[in-house]
């Protein structure tokens, strides 16, 4: 995908992962490996809450750590 910056919306590459779900096998374990571009919490629900999908994103050193509150 051609684009501009390193900030990408997850609605313009939605459908992209969406329809690789169909070609891969089901019981392949799928991990997107993403950087900090891609840091969008609707993506990260449907990878885990949709797709079932896990991922690991390179995030910037001063992103605030939701996770431990």
């Amino acid at each position: 995908m051609k684009h501009q910056s390193a900030t990408v919306a997850f609605k313009d590459y939605r459908e992209m992962l969406q329809q690789s779900i169909h070609l891969l096998p089901k019981e392949v374990k799928v991990i997107l490996l993403a950087d900090r571009g891609f840091v969008h919490t609707d993506l990260m629900k449907a990878l885990t809450n949709k797709w079932g999908w896990h991922y690991r994103i390179r995030l910037k050193k001063d992103t605030l750590d939701l996770a431990s509150r």
